[in-house]
C-alpha cells in the first residue's frame, strides 16, 4: 500500500536585546530580533523503496534595535525543495 506523510512544524527564535558584552573589541550590532522558520512537507511512496519529497520553508528575519552603524535588517524568503528517495 502506497504512503503519503505530511509534516508541519514552526521555529520561532527571539531576543530582546538584554546581553553582557565583555569583549569591548566586539563589533556593534542588534540585539533585539525575530528570526521566524514555518516548514512544511510531502512524502509520497511511489513503489517500494522509492520515496517524492517536497519541503518547503519560509525565512524571515527582522531587526527591532535602535539604529547603530547599520539600518535595521528585514529580509524573509522561500525555499523549495524537491527530490526522490532510494532506499533498499
Amino acid at each position: 500500500m502506497r504512503k503519503l506523510t505530511a509534516t508541519l512544524g514552526y521555529t520561532v527564535t527571539s531576543s530582546d536585546g538584554s546581553t553582557l558584552i565583555l569583549n569591548p573589541d566586539a563589533p556593534t550590532g542588534p540585539l533585539t530580533y525575530r528570526y521566524h522558520v514555518p516548514v512544511a512537507g510531502i512524502a509520497y511512496e511511489v513503489s517500494k523503496g522509492f520515496t517524492f519529497k517536497t519541503n518547503w520553508n519560509y525565512y524571515g528575519y527582522k531587526e527591532y534595535s535602535d539604529v547603530g552603524p547599520t539600518l535595521p535588517r528585514n529580509f524573509r524568503g522561500n525555499v523549495v525543495t524537491v527530490s526522490i528517495r532510494y532506499a533498499l
